[in-house]
């Protein structure tokens, strides 16, 4: 979420790298073969940030306008989730469990 904020990449790149960060390194051949070909059928950016808009804005509004806002409010939100998954993590500790 914070690579589709912060760069122009398209929903697939962003998709792709996460995918690398976190579960590729777990998963068989196979089954990354299998992710590989769902990311396939990721929507274009536009596509995505027209999608999570409200219609009536999509109406009235630019496609750059629309990603402003979009972007705007996955901003708030990643933040919001950085920090509660920071108390997770410390909470792991306090429990003695790996953070993997």
């Amino acid at each position: 979420m914070q690579e589709f904020c912060q760069t122009m990449y398209d929903v697939y790149t962003c998709l792709d790298t996460a995918y690398a960060q976190t579960l590729k390194n777990f998963h068989s051949f196979f089954d990354r073969g299998a992710v590989a070909l769902a990311l396939r059928s990721a929507p274009t950016r536009e596509d995505f940030v027209l999608a999570l808009q409200p219609r009536q804005f999509t109406v009235d509004g630019t496609v750059a306008e629309a990603e402003a806002l979009l972007i705007s409010h996955m901003t708030e939100y990643s933040k919001g989730l950085s920090a509660q998954l920071a108390k997770c993590k410390k909470l792991f500790v306090n429990l003695g469990l790996k953070d993997t």
